[in-house]
């Protein structure tokens, strides 16, 4: 928790305070300052992340001000922020002495016990002080709730409590912020849509209303809803850059260009010290309108400022659109290698192999990418496409093993059926059908996405239709 604030920006006075402590030490002749000279010097330091002479500082102003309570806390609150428990219970200790009645005190206590783990004693305390808590202490204690539920993984508890304080204050950014958490682990997208519409009825100028039920609905899969939210959003705050960020590739999905170019001169003007990222979505809008040459020239001259991982790999697919495939590999391998052997990576490189028909240097960075992302459905579907398509069954069956052992996916029950039938096991593959079509008969057109020949094989298609019956 951030107790003290006492920033009032570095104006004219201050940076007199500033030279004239900075003098003194320099000279080894530490003169009286009075507390809110120190408190703003120790602000300084700590938003300065200058955390030692934050520390050193903090042994000056107790030298002189050694009753100070709110020295002490700022103690605890410098410690806690650097990972130093035990010295923040030190000056915890010393702070109880001269503020035994402030909640800051009760809410420090809170944090330590959190942060030891002790889980139990801070939800005691703070459930304490929420009989006496009221407006802005009430609020925080409702946030060190939450929190303690969130590091105990039972987030629909911290979603409760979140919805609880966004409903007493929908402005309250950090809130929003454990509230998106609580719903992407909990994976809580409907609950999250229905409480940001109710809070966005309460107050339609709150942009982290607008960009969570963005989130939300985006997770939902609607998509026009999400863009509808997060416009909102960048109306309302227009440096709102998470929003720029989710709004953005949204778009790029939906294909809506128009609209997207738009939204790029916005960030553009609105966020300047980025032109890579903008160069990067300008180059992505020129793919998406199928002017590959010019997207070409967009991530090579990128390239001459920064060479970064994936700048190579959008050049690679401007020059696979292009079937400039040698020069794609290259840009591939060159992601490749800068990314720390992505398996993205790999896969590009794979299917450009593929291509350039080097079957066996596909197979091999098929093989690696399975091996570097065991877990990646994605990864198996893409090696086990290629394995139909060079009509390696048997290869195709033990990789299928393997990747119901690491993964999980609808395509699987679709693959084992195919090549049941491919490896002759009419039998088996009946029974894997009549299975697959009991429990996923709504992903059935998955089977005809991997090998869309099976459409023009007679006695399939009558053995696949006599099942259907």
């Amino acid at each position: 928790m951030q107790a003290f604030d006492y920033n009032e920006g570095e104006g004219q006075d201050f940076r007199m305070i500033l030279r004239r402590y900075e003098g003194m030490l320099a000279k080894g002749e530490l003169q009286f300052l009075d507390l809110e000279s120190f408190l703003r010097l120790l602000e300084h330091y700590e938003a300065q992340g200058k955390w030692e002479q934050a520390f050193l500082t903090l042994e000056h102003a107790l030298r002189q001000h050694a009753f100070s309570g709110q020295l002490y806390l700022f103690g605890v609150q410098l410690s806690l922020e650097v990972d130093r428990l035990w010295e923040a219970e030190r000056y915890l200790e010393q702070a109880k002495l001269y503020e035994p009645s402030s909640m800051e005190v009760r809410f420090f206590e809170v944090e330590i016990l959190q942060q030891r783990g002790h889980y139990k004693q801070a939800y005691r305390l703070l459930e304490q002080i929420m009989t006496e808590a009221k407006g802005a202490d009430r609020l925080e204690a409702l946030l060190m709730q939450a929190v303690i539920h969130e590091q105990q993984e039972r987030y629909d508890k911290s979603f409760e409590l979140l919805a609880e304080l966004l409903r007493e204050d929908p402005h309250h950014e950090l809130a929003y912020n454990r509230i998106w958490l609580a719903m992407e682990l909990g994976e809580l997208y409907t609950e999250g849509a229905e409480l940001h519409q109710e809070l966005t009825d309460l107050d339609p100028y709150a942009p982290w209303a607008w960009y969570n039920l963005g989130h939300a609905y985006k997770k939902m899969g609607l998509y026009e809803k999400a863009l509808e939210a997060y416009d909102y959003a960048i109306v309302i705050a227009e440096k709102m850059e998470f929003a720029y960020r989710d709004y953005i590739p949204l778009l790029m999905h939906l294909k809506q260009l128009d609209r997207l170019a738009g939204v790029l001169a916005d960030f553009e003007a609105n966020f300047p010290q980025y032109p890579q990222d903008l160069g990067m979505w300008k180059g992505q809008l020129l793919q998406l309108q199928g002017q590959y040459a010019q997207a070409q020239q967009q991530f090579l001259s990128l390239l001459e400022e920064e060479k970064a991982p994936n700048t190579f790999y959008l050049l690679g697919v401007s020059y696979a659109a292009q079937g400039k495939w040698l020069a794609a590999l290259d840009a591939f391998e060159q992601a490749f290698k800068l990314a720390d052997y992505e398996e993205r990576f790999l896969l590009a490189m794979a299917e450009t192999h593929n291509q350039l028909n080097q079957e066996e240097a596909a197979r091999n960075c098929f093989q690696q990418a399975a091996e570097l992302a065991p877990h990646s459905p994605l990864v198996w579907r893409s090696y086990l496409e290629f394995l139909i398509d060079e009509g390696d069954y048997e290869q195709a069956w033990l990789a299928l093993q393997s990747a119901q052992l690491e993964s999980s996916s609808d395509v699987y029950d679709w693959v084992a059926v195919l090549l049941l039938w491919q490896l002759g096991q009419k039998q088996a593959a009946s029974e894997q059908l009549i299975m697959a079509l009991s429990t996923k008969a709504w992903s059935k057109h998955l089977l005809f996405e991997l090998e869309p020949d099976m459409e023009k094989d007679e006695a399939f298609m009558s053995w696949w239709g006599s099942h259907l019956d």
